[in-house]
Parts: structure tokens; sequence; C-alpha cells
């Protein structure tokens, strides 16, 4: 059966870190107390358990470990920023790039919404038409809204309708007509690569938009799924304010070859890697190298922040 931890206060959090091995310390330094107060202590405890195991392998030798994870967690913090602000040029360039794509083969509206125009998945997640009606609908963009406001009144339903509610056939005559760029800003990273990946080509095999969009951005389509699935799960990860230190990816990108020399020090399963492949996705402009530059800049400041986003497998075997 399991055992509940008891809550801690910030005085309860430093005696358990004493008492489990984490740290002898029992004065900490004041922007740690202040950390400790302000962060769930089980989120701390990722991070601490990880640099326990650095010790016990004798990667680092540490006179104050609770100060030093405190750093490592303000470091990755720091990266998460740098993330999502490159996340955020990605994913505005992947919607442009789907449109224009799209456009470029497809009629701009009412194709999409039919399950004919997507390659079925064998997972038993909700079809790509299924999510383009459920997060178009629940759209508060004015422009949108006021379509659907005069689209229910010609339906001759109340204003308040719940528009998720309304029968496939309602909903489709709310969306037809509607073209793609008054919709896709509201589809999640996840749904825009589904329908980046599974929409089917429109005229011959070689048309597919799969391709269209890995060549506007210079990246192989032979690697386009694997790239963009380690994007979405970093990006999880940056929104969601998890722990990048010492965390394995979910799926393993390929490193880049024109990023062989940055790669050739790390694990195929790190963080780092993950974000050469979201990397690669920027090279239009200087949006690329501004990024790399303020990754470097930040690993350079921390060698123990900088194995754990690396190589968080070379520990491994002495993880607890």
């Amino acid at each position: 059966m399991t055992v509940i931890s008891p809550y801690l206060t910030t005085e309860g959090k430093l005696k358990y870190l004493v008492e489990h091995g984490y740290t002898k310390d029992t004065l900490l330094h004041e922007p740690t107390i202040k950390l400790l107060e302000r962060t769930n202590f089980h989120y701390f405890l990722g991070y601490a358990r990880n640099y326990r195991s650095f010790i016990r392998a004798e990667k680092v030798h540490s006179d104050s470990p609770i100060d030093d994870i405190a750093n490592i967690v303000r470091f990755d913090h720091e990266l998460s920023v740098l993330i999502f602000g490159a996340l955020q040029q990605f994913e505005w360039r992947l919607r442009a790039a789907i449109v224009d794509c799209h456009c470029a083969y497809f009629a701009p509206s009412d194709c999409f919404l039919e399950s004919e125009h997507f390659i079925r998945e064998i997972d038993s997640r909700p079809t790509v038409e299924s999510l383009i009606y459920q997060q178009t609908l629940r759209s508060k963009e004015p422009y949108l809204v006021e379509h659907f406001q005069q689209v229910v009144h010609s339906l001759g339903l109340s204003a308040d309708t719940e528009l998720l509610s309304l029968s496939s056939r309602e909903r489709n005559v709310l969306l037809k007509s509607l073209p793609i760029w008054t919709m896709v800003d509201n589809w999640t990273l996840g749904l825009l690569v589904r329908f980046t990946i599974y929409s089917k080509p429109e005229t011959s095999p070689g048309h597919k938009l799969f391709k269209e969009v890995a060549s506007r951005f210079g990246v192989s389509s032979a690697i386009l799924t694997t790239q963009l699935d380690s994007i979405v799960a970093l990006r999880n990860l940056v929104a969601h304010h998890s722990r990048l230190w010492m965390r394995p990816t979910t799926y393993t990108p390929k490193i880049p070859k024109l990023y062989s020399n940055r790669g050739r020090n790390c694990d195929s399963k790190s963080m780092y890697a993950a974000t050469l492949a979201l990397a690669s996705f920027l090279r239009q402009d200087e949006a690329e190298s501004h990024f790399l530059k303020s990754i470097d800049s930040l690993l350079a400041a921390n060698e123990d922040f900088t194995l754990g986003i690396q190589r968080p497998l070379v520990l491994k075997k002495y993880s607890t």
C-alpha cells in the first residue's frame, strides 16, 4: 500500500532533504529558501534525486548541493523561456506554410472537413476532421464568432446554442465555405502536425502536403514526422512547465546534418537534440542563429546543467 507523504513546511522540506541524504546543509542562502517556498516540493525533488545521482557517480563534488540544485532549476526555467520563444516563431511559420501549401493543391475550404481528405490512422485518437470541428467551434475569434452567430440564426436556433452539441449536419453548415486561413490559428500544434502529415495528395503521389511543408522549411521530408513529433513533445513539456534537465525525450529526433558538430557529444534522446530539431525549422532568417547562440550562452554558464541537457542517459544506472 502506498504511503502518502505528509505536507511539509519550508523547514520540513529542509529537514527532509537532510534526512534523505540530499544535503548536509542546515542553512541555505536566501534565494534557495525563496525557491523552496515558491516551488512544489515534489517538483523540486525531481531535480534533487537526479543531482544526488551526480554525486553518487562522482560527476560532481559540491559543498552546497541544495544551492546548486536551486541554480539548476533556475537555468532550466531560463531554457524553457528560450525554447518557448522559438516554438512561437515555429508555430506561426507552420500555420502560414500549411495555408500556402494546402491552397496550392486543394480547395481553400470544405475539403478538409471530410474524412476522405485524410489518411486513416491506426490508433484510437480522435480523427483529424473531428478535431478541426472541435477546436474551430470553440474559437472566440470575433470573425468566427460573428459568422457562427449568423449561421445559427439562419438555422432558426437560439443565440445561446452550444455549438459542439449540434448535429454533424449543423456543424458542417457552420464551417462550410470557411477558408482554411480563418481556422488554422485556432488549431493546436498537435492538430497542425497531424493535418500536415495525414492530408492525402490531391492529384498525384508526388504532391503530398507534408513534402511541400518540409520543402518550405528546408527539412528532409523523410524525417519530418519524427522531427515534428519531437517538437510537439518538447512544446508540451515547456507549456506545462515540466523539468527539462536530466529528462530523455519522448521521441528520438534526428540530429540534422548541419548540426553534426553540435550534436557530436549529446545523447540522441536528449533535450539538446530536441532543441536542434526545433532550430532546424527556423533557418529562413536570423531566428535560428539567435536561438542557438542564446542556448550556447546558457549552457556555458553551468557545466552540471549542460550535462543534464545534453547527456541525460549518462547517469541512467545511478538513477534512483
